[in-house]
């Protein structure tokens, strides 16, 4: 039989290892939370890029937006600026100023050439947790698709890309997809 002072001290010991264990688990519960975050921001970052894309080809450019500024030299027509809008509108996040645009041509724009279209965004902390775990990550997407219908020459453009990234990475692969 244990005496009463040795129910005592177990008890705070318990209370102890709590204390420890705690701030552990709530740092892996937060974690798992940004995770699925960001997990589902990359889904429909990819998602909605794939859908644009479908759109563009098919020369069915969509309503226009409110657009980031754009990257000098690069203003794209009013056509590829509302097909920029349909991919912000098709991946959902808000507010879709977050979401930077990217639309670019194989060089010779005809039918059976090349659409591409690249989105990306900063990864962001729901919790704010793990912020510096994932500062400095974005979150990308690029879809290349034949052109189906081509009617006047396009030439694409770009937003302005979010501090610390760019588009180095968004390019056109030069023979159709």
């Amino acid at each position: 039989m244990t005496s009463r002072n040795e129910r005592r001290s177990q008890r705070g010991a318990v209370i102890v290892e709590f204390a420890i264990v705690l701030p552990l688990l709530f740092l892996l519960i937060m974690g798992m939370i940004d995770f699925g975050n960001i997990y589902s921001n990359q889904i429909s970052i990819r998602q909605g890029v794939r859908e644009a894309a479908r759109v563009g080809v098919v020369k069915n450019w969509g309503s226009s937006c409110t657009l980031n500024s754009f990257t000098g030299g690069m203003t794209p027509s009013s056509d590829i600026q509302a097909l920029m809008c349909t991919v912000k509108n098709r991946i959902g996040i808000s507010p879709a100023s977050n979401v930077y645009t990217k639309v670019l041509f194989d060089p010779s724009y005809g039918v059976n050439n090349g659409l591409v279209v690249c989105a990306q965004m900063r990864a962001q902390s729901l919790s704010g947790f793990t912020t510096q775990f994932i500062s400095g990550v974005f979150l990308k997407s690029k879809v290349e698709m034949n052109l189906e219908q081509v009617t006047a020459s396009e030439t694409g453009g770009e937003e302005a890309p979010p501090s610390g990234a760019n588009w180095s990475w968004c390019t056109a692969s030069g023979s159709t997809p």
